[in-house]
């Protein structure tokens, strides 16, 4: 979690919508409506966890799959590697999702902890001898899928403490996908799997109004200036 989105997370309810009035102006009328109307298609209900993703351009490329696909928060575990996207192939993208890192021994204990706290059923992507077709799982509660590293895959503790494996059908000569397809082909059919199941889209108010205060920061010239500005003023 970076600093300003930590400070947010701080604020009460009464001081955010001060804060979210104060820098309301501060950005078109348009740029203000087009961040409501994607705040209103995302989703917590889907979660993407990714362990020791090394490679830019991959972890780049999903992040604006998640991105499209409206998931607005995804696990980095860092036990080898850091999470660094490509901002070139990224394209702003990680401006939109947050992303929560999680590293030391027990990173995936802790990543895993949480989602469970939260309601998710961890799914892990993995060639076992028990694993499902995706195509196949029915989805009845909110979701978290994990993908691993690009040559090895995920770790056995990452596949372990699932609550379930899945793979991705292959019909060719072709054993495995890239992470970041992957990552791709397993979004599309489970969020096709959700929308069946009757999960709607959007974000409690208060949420909203974070990550609302949160991108018009990101995209303002000089946000620390006008945070001090608006807190000498309150």
């Amino acid at each position: 979690m970076t600093m300003l989105e930590e400070y947010i997370k701080q604020l009460t309810t009464e001081k955010l919508d001060k804060l979210l009035a104060y820098l309301q102006p501060m950005i078109t009328p348009q740029r203000f409506s087009r961040f409501k109307e994607v705040l209103n298609r995302r989703t917590k209900d889907l979660v993407v966890v990714l362990e020791d993703i090394y490679q830019g351009h991959n972890a780049s490329a999903i992040i604006r799959t998640c991105d499209g696909y409206g998931i607005q928060y995804v696990y980095a575990i860092e036990n080898r590697n850091l999470f660094k996207p490509n901002d070139e192939i990224a394209l702003g993208a990680d401006k939109w999702v947050n992303i929560i890192h999680f590293q030391g021994e027990k990173a995936i204990e802790q990543a895993y902890h949480k989602l469970r706290k939260e309601g998710k059923k961890i799914i892990a992507t993995a060639f076992t001898s028990d694993a499902i077709n995706l195509r196949e799982i029915e989805i009845s509660s909110p979701v978290a899928l994990v993908f691993g590293t690009e040559k090895e895959g995920l770790t056995q503790e990452a596949i372990e403490l699932a609550d379930m494996r899945c793979v991705i059908p292959m019909e060719g000569f072709t054993t495995s996908f890239n992470v970041s397809v992957s990552a791709a082909i397993s979004l599309e059919i489970v969020t096709q799997k959700m929308e069946k199941a009757g999960f709607k889209r959007g974000l409690p108010e208060e949420e909203k109004k974070r990550l609302l205060v949160e991108w018009i920061l990101k995209t303002i010239s000089n946000p620390e200036e006008i945070l001090e500005t608006f807190l000498q003023k309150t």
